[in-house]
């Protein structure tokens, strides 16, 4: 990802590797990662800006966003228990 120099430190490239990040877990199912040899100074100000605001983490050999626990959802549960809800994870 690259930003004009102007546009830096908005906050701009943080929310475009949330929106990566939420499509890799829509993808695969998987956060967002990254090793170390792979990232710029400017990656790596925002992998640490995400790892500040609890968002990611850093391993040993880069960055990953922190898996987040699927939604749930509520669903009536079965005939003759009406107002009963049981909690789900969301597929």
């Amino acid at each position: 990802v690259a930003l004009l120099k102007e546009q830096r430190g908005k906050g701009i490239g943080k929310e475009l590797y949330r929106d990566l990040n939420k499509r890799s877990i829509e993808d695969t199912g998987k956060p967002l990662w990254t090793k170390d040899t792979l990232l710029n100074e400017s990656s790596k100000r925002v992998w640490d800006s995400l790892v500040r605001s609890g968002e990611a983490e850093k391993t040993e050999s880069g960055y990953r966003f922190k898996e987040t626990k699927k939604e749930t959802t509520q669903e009536p549960v079965q005939q003759g228990t009406e107002g009963v809800r049981q909690i789900r994870r969301a597929d």
